[in-house]
């Protein structure tokens, strides 16, 4: 890829033969996360901005080789203290290399190309998945805005819709009692740029993902859920959502988590819920799923 920078065939092609190596050498994982090896794919980004084909591919190659990274590679280096995983270090990498700013620069350079949103979302994906400090470097990078923006322009577009959740919803995690900084600051990011009523729009057509994604946006702070909440139609969305699939155990235990946490936002948030029929859909999930413990610990 460095001798022939200036050719998009040539880069193209390497980008193909990085996207299958992360496909089936998960052992190798360690190098093909390398510094060396993303920067070579992010100059190639760089140099060839304004071919699509070459972006698609780039970003497919970042997907696959950090998913690679991420593929249970936790060791410790003979370190008495954990060393970051080989996932979490290509993460961090990405945005070290540029690969970041370079996927983020390609989605708002190809805004009206759907595969293309698609692809970058995927690797979206990938680089705030390998912890806090890649969380809010992706959140700096500007990435919860081209994911939002990204299901909005290709409203109706299901593949959009889903890898763009799965960004939303990864840019967004945090679920532990005590909210950390990045977990904050990347729930902040995705209710800014018009999250809530972007994922209420796209239920119809990636319900089980934007579920996740809203219940993500369920753990925030109390100022946060309640934000969310007062976008309009949030609240009716996920009762829609259970009522009409009362049968997917895990479509009901997200929505019964997030309906549970909002209410406990504040006394507003929680006449919300009851008046769009939360407290009746959390109820029929209990009875329908009177043995599953994810539905009925969701639910309480």
């Amino acid at each position: 890829m460095q001798a022939h920078s200036m050719s998009v065939r040539h880069q193209r092609a390497a980008c193909g033969v990085l996207t299958a190596l992360g496909q089936e050498e998960p052992k190798a994982a360690e190098l093909l996360t390398s510094s060396t090896v993303l920067t070579a794919v992010a100059r190639a980004m760089e140099v060839h901005t304004h071919d699509a084909a070459l972006q698609r591919s780039a970003c497919r190659a970042l997907t696959s080789l950090l998913a690679c990274g991420s593929a249970g590679w936790d060791h410790h280096r003979g370190s008495s203290a954990p060393a970051l995983s080989v996932g979490e270090q290509g993460a961090l990498a990405a945005a070290r290399s540029g690969a970041l700013a370079a996927t983020v620069g390609a989605m708002r350079r190809h805004e009206s190309d759907g595969p293309l949103q698609e692809v970058a979302c995927q690797a979206l994906v990938q680089m705030a998945s390998g912890g806090a400090k890649s969380r809010l470097a992706v959140v700096a990078a500007g990435g919860a805005v081209v994911a939002v923006a990204a299901i909005s322009r290709h409203a109706g577009n299901a593949a959009v819709g889903r890898a763009g959740c799965r960004a939303i919803a990864c840019i967004a995690r945090g679920r532990a009692a005590l909210l950390s900084e990045p977990d904050v600051a990347g729930k902040h990011a995705v209710i800014d740029a018009g999250a809530p009523s972007t994922l209420v729009g796209v239920m119809d057509i990636a319900l089980g993902e934007a579920s996740q994604a809203l219940l993500s946006l369920a753990f925030g702070k109390n100022a946060q859920r309640d934000a969310v909440l007062s976008v309009s139609g949030v609240c009716s969305a996920i009762v829609a959502a259970m009522t009409a699939h009362v049968q997917d155990a895990q479509l009901q235990s997200d929505c019964c988590g997030a309906l549970r946490l909002f209410s406990n936002a504040s006394g507003a948030s929680a006449r919300l819920v009851a008046s769009a029929g939360g407290v009746a859909a959390v109820i029929a999930a209990m009875s329908n799923h009177p043995d599953n413990d994810d539905v009925q610990v969701d639910a309480t």
